[in-house]
């Protein structure tokens, strides 16, 4: 199996994001300043205390299911968003799955975090080959 390379070089870096591509990184345009102590504080504060509008969405949010056969049916490379941060990519009939969250919280705690605000998107019922599955980046 042959493995993409997904590494951007400053070759395939957009002319508009040159400015933020840095010794081989993406670097943030403006600084981003250190959270204190006294700034967490201020935050739990407000999580508690305040009320959040518009959290929840007014109507259910139309949502297409995918199914297996959709899957290996479709022939090109193909990029399928599964709900919060989790991807689907199909790259040379290969299956590459990216920050799965498939539970009813984006969160390490079932009784805390946000929210779905619909089932998950693809529900597979039979063998499927994930050749590669990647977690972006910890819920933690």
């Amino acid at each position: 199996m042959s493995i993409p390379n997904l590494n951007a070089t400053i070759d395939t870096v957009p002319k508009s994001h040159e400015a933020t591509y840095l010794d081989g990184k993406f670097q943030n345009a403006t600084p981003i300043p250190a959270f204190s102590l006294s700034d967490f504080w201020q935050y739990l504060k407000r999580a508690f205390t305040e009320s959040t509008p518009n959290k929840v969405p007014e109507q259910s949010i139309p949502v297409l299911p995918i199914t297996q056969e959709a899957l290996t049916r479709t022939q090109q490379d193909t990029l399928w968003r599964l709900g919060h941060s989790s991807i689907l990519l199909k790259l040379n009939n290969e299956f590459w799955l990216l920050d799965p969250v498939f539970s009813e919280r984006a969160s390490p705690f079932q009784f805390a975090g946000p929210k779905r605000f619909h089932q998950a998107r693809m529900i597979v019922c039979g063998p499927m080959c994930i050749c590669t599955l990647k977690k972006a980046y910890k819920h933690t």
